[in-house]
């Protein structure tokens, strides 16, 4: 049987505690949604430096107060380009070097 506690692993593998103590604190059937949201938490403040960068930036090209305008959706059509591949169209212009394909 698997108990949890109340840590995590970091992504570099390090343990945290995530609440005083939490290393030998079982987790209790009633308290799994307060689980989850720590780890979510912590998963979030982990990374936080990383989505600032990311942010500072994205801001640095799109100004700030135009992203109002835009859903997120239409956002990342914008920023990534639609998400549909037309495999025909791809294979027209695609080259190939040292490749004999059956």
């Amino acid at each position: 049987s698997y108990a949890a506690t109340w840590r995590a692993r970091s992504f570099t593998g390090k343990a945290l505690s995530l609440v005083p103590g939490g290393s030998r604190a079982p987790v209790a059937w009633h308290d799994r949604d307060l689980y989850v949201r720590a780890l979510v938490r912590q998963r979030l403040a982990e990374c936080a430096p990383q989505v600032q960068a990311m942010r500072e930036g994205f801001l640095a090209v799109v100004p700030s107060r135009v992203l109002p305008l835009f859903t997120w959706r239409e956002l990342q059509v914008k920023v990534c380009g639609v998400p549909i591949v037309a495999v025909d169209k791809l294979q027209k212009i695609t080259v190939y070097e040292n490749f004999s394909g059956g």
